[in-house]
């Protein structure tokens, strides 16, 4: 079985791990030199710090792009290397002011040889890296994937699946995995404050970092499950992603990675110790270990932590629910034909577009639409809306609009408009009726809107009238 999403193989990530390994013996040698008085280690401080910068420059080197073809792998490993020259040379400038006279003179002396092997590298890097041309097209491989029916992956609140055996092909753009084209249904449950609600998105879809779990099959099978031969599959997916428009600039040199996706509204900017990422309405910054995460919405927020991740493909957030369930929240998306059908995570929260519908889920706050009918719920209140009504349910009050008459209840208060004229009644029995018949449409609205129902006025009407008819 294979991943699908995965946009980076495992010899990319086993790269990653040893780097990391290599950075953290980094780290331990430089404490322990350091420390080295009381440990009695002063006899091995050369030996100390020449195995910490051989072990920098390995966890550089591991970091080396190897799927952008020969030429950029080559600029990213010269860069690299580069990179690491430059850090050294930092180290031991910081050395000798620590250690003064006791610094290993040896070590000291590199200097020279290290600022001679930045500059030919670096300069080497650029150079590769602006004669090669990177492939700009859009392809689809010849490698197809089954995902099988009932297969379901879990991501947060929600929960994807496919009803029957669905092909997938991977898709690559500018060189680089883009994502699988699916050539099905996919099914889709939210886990949200007002309760489950599904939709189903017709295929074919562009998957981005969904991790479908699936089994190589060959073009007869693709063929006997799609109807269509594998070539011409292979065509519609290449047109799939064309058809979404994703204009996007890349700039990739040694030292600097800036990348703007405007039909993702995804931008990274990326260079040594500090990487900027803004992916919808929300911010991550990240200098070093730490990273501060800017919610840019209607309800803003600001979180900072630490983290020793440094995955550079895919960024994991803690997310709560406005229930109070944590759950790890991850960026995906799964888009139809035109981006006019799609079920999307971004940093801030999970949304969604089908067959007439829509809906928003962001840390307890809801919006979904359907037809002309909506709501929105948020932990204070409710409010249900249609092309005759709005009706707003709070903690402290209640306010009902509609073609025929206006009600508003505040406290035991309860003003009523109508015909042009306002009457306002203090009635605590009266208030206390209205607010039950109020409330309990209004979660039958809500019901109906998620079930794809449209809001019964008739019954709003009827209802309010009724309760007002018996204490006039």
């Amino acid at each position: 079985m294979i991943e699908l999403g995965q946009r980076q193989g495992s010899a990319s990530r086993v790269a990653k791990a040893l780097s990391g390994a290599a950075g953290t013996g980094v780290a331990i040698l430089v404490l322990v030199w350091l420390i080295r008085g009381p440990l009695d280690l002063y006899r091995y401080s050369y030996d100390l710090l020449a195995s910490a910068g051989a072990l920098l420059f390995v966890s550089f080197a591991l970091r080396t792009k190897t799927r952008v073809g020969p030429m950029r792998a080559a600029s990213s490993f010269l860069g690299n290397v580069a990179w690491a020259s430059v850090a050294s040379i930092i180290g031991i400038w910081l050395g000798s002011w620590i250690g003064g006279a006791s610094f290993p003179a040896a070590i000291s002396d590199k200097v020279v040889d290290l600022a001679i092997l930045m500059l030919s590298t670096g300069i080497v890097a650029i150079g590769l890296a602006s004669v090669t041309k990177s492939d700009k097209r859009i392809r689809a491989k010849a490698k197809p994937v089954v995902v099988s029916a009932g297969t379901k992956v879990m991501i947060g609140p929600s929960t994807l699946s496919v009803a029957s055996d669905t092909v997938a092909l991977p898709v690559v753009r500018k060189g680089r995995p883009f994502g699988d084209v699916l050539f099905g249904d996919l099914v889709s449950t939210f886990d949200t404050p007002m309760g489950e609600v599904s939709s189903t998105v017709r295929g074919p879809l562009v998957l981005r970092h969904v991790p479908f779990s699936a089994r190589k099959t060959d073009g007869d099978e693709a063929a006997k499950i799609t109807g269509r031969p594998l070539l011409q599959l292979a065509s519609e997916a290449e047109q799939q992603v064309a058809s979404l428009g994703l204009s996007s600039q890349d700039i990739d040199i040694p030292f600097v990675h800036i990348h703007h996706d405007e039909g993702e509204d995804e931008s990274d900017v990326d260079v040594p110790f500090v990487r900027v990422q803004k992916d919808g309405d929300e911010s991550n910054i990240r200098v070093g270990p730490l990273n501060i995460n800017v919610d840019e919405s209607d309800r803003p927020n600001v979180n900072i932590t630490t983290s020793d991740d440094d995955d550079d493909e895919v960024s994991h957030h803690k997310r709560r629910h406005g229930d109070g369930d944590d759950y790890l929240s991850r960026s995906w998306s799964a888009i139809g034909r035109n981006g006019s059908t799609f079920v999307r995570s971004r940093l801030n929260g999970v949304s969604a577009r089908w067959n007439g519908s829509s809906m928003t889920l962001r840390r307890g706050f809801m919006k979904m639409t359907s037809g002309g009918d909506a709501f929105e719920y948020d932990p204070q209140d409710i409010r249900t809306q249609s092309p005759m009504h709005t009706l707003h349910v709070t903690q402290t009050g209640i306010s009902l609009n509609t073609a025929k008459f206006t009600v508003k209840i505040d406290g035991n208060r309860v003003i009523l408009r109508t015909d042009g004229k306002t009457t306002s009644t203090e009635d605590a029995t009266l208030a206390s009726n209205l607010r039950g018949v109020l409330a309990e449409l209004a979660r039958k609205q809500v019901q109906d809107v998620i079930d794809g129902l449209p809001i019964d006025l008739a019954e709003l009407l009827s209802k309010t009238e009724e309760v007002l008819g018996r204490h006039e």
